[in-house]
């Protein structure tokens, strides 16, 4: 890293962590979505394609899609924070304040914490694939800030998820395949750990069970609140009808959770999750399909990549996207849709 970048992004994020919100729909069409939402920090989140067999941390066996963030002119390209591969394995990190990273262990294969996204991206297809390669590996402290105190979620086209932490110095993996609680609720956000959050949704469910439930809808930004009012939203969906209404119920769920600009009530005031923290993207992972659908807070329109025109195949190139570019589209002009009503034989074929 560049010592201007590293004094640079160190000074930003010591006091400006992110939180973020991850959490997999409850029907079959394997949908799942993250927010990425930081403080007031300049940077220019970039989306950035990696085809098979481009050289990576240990393996290029699968393709990827990845949101790298370029502050200035330095363009991590390495260090993703949020993808999906072309096996339609997901990751995504998190804040996790009180992560403790294990020192080196020169019997097994140390990568620094920086690098588990793509790390995971290029090597595995399935939660059950990465799961098992997890004995071999020994991640450390990350030398990138914005990388220190983290979690990781992955999910994949099977359902699957699996959340990764580090306390007390020590690597914890734990099953969430969104399965009402017996492993996971199909949500994670910050700090405390995975497991308290779901200890305290199954009180929440405890709650609803009396006859006089005394539940209210958690309405703060913090990880407790965010948590449980993702439980409550997603559990309360109907079963969607198609796919386009299974993705409009995810947008509806993502809003939420999606942070405002600004000093917003309910959010940490700078102590702990970061000053002025607010969704700066949010993005829809298709696993089944392979697509990545985002948004940005300067543009709430759904953008559309299918991995399958991203070039991810052996000797495709690398190419990028600015996640918020100016010549992305923000509105659907309709004017070309207009029918004159005398057109519809009856009104019910105008609306329909």
């Amino acid at each position: 890293m560049h010592s201007r970048h590293a004094f640079l992004l160190f000074s930003l994020c010591a006091s400006r962590s992110r939180s973020c919100s991850n959490f997999a729909m409850d029907n079959e069409y394997r949908l799942s979505a993250d927010t990425m939402d930081f403080g007031s920090v300049p940077y220019q989140w970039v989306i950035i394609t990696r085809p098979q067999g481009v050289p990576g941390i240990r393996s290029s066996r699968f393709g990827y899609v990845g949101f790298i963030g370029k502050l200035g002119s330095v363009l991590e390209e390495k260090r993703v924070a949020d993808g999906m591969n072309a096996a339609g394995l997901t990751c995504d990190s998190h804040t996790l304040l009180g992560t403790q990273y294990p020192g080196r262990n020169e019997s097994l294969d140390n990568i620094a914490a920086d690098y588990i996204c793509t790390w995971a991206l290029e090597g595995f297809s399935s939660v059950a694939d990465l799961k098992a390669a997890l004995g071999d590996v020994n991640f450390v402290e990350a030398s990138d800030p914005f990388f220190q105190g983290q979690q990781w979620i992955f999910r994949d086209a099977f359902g699957h998820g699996l959340v990764l932490e580090f306390l007390d110095g020590r690597m914890e993996a734990y099953d969430d395949f969104n399965d009402g609680g017996k492993t996971g609720f199909g949500i994670l956000t910050n700090e405390p750990s995975f497991l308290w959050h779901n200890e305290a949704v199954r009180h929440l469910q405890w709650k609803q069970s009396l006859v006089r439930s005394a539940v209210e809808m958690p309405g703060s930004w913090y990880p407790e609140a965010r948590f449980q009012r993702l439980h409550l939203v997603k559990s309360g969906m109907p079963t969607p009808s198609s796919y386009q209404e299974a993705i409009m119920q995810t947008v509806h769920v993502l809003n939420t959770v999606t942070v405002p600009m600004g000093s917003q009530r309910g959010t940490d005031s700078g102590k702990g999750e970061g000053l002025g923290d607010h969704t700066q993207y949010a993005v829809i992972y298709d696993s089944k399909k392979r697509i990545v659908y985002w948004r940005t807070q300067v543009n709430q329109n759904l953008q559309r990549l299918r991995l399958e025109d991203a070039g991810l195949e052996k000797g495709g190139q690398e190419q990028v996207i600015v996640a918020g570019s100016l010549q992305l589209p923000w509105f659907n002009d309709v004017s070309k849709t207009l029918t004159p009503k005398s057109t519809a034989s009856t009104p019910g074929e105008l609306f329909d």
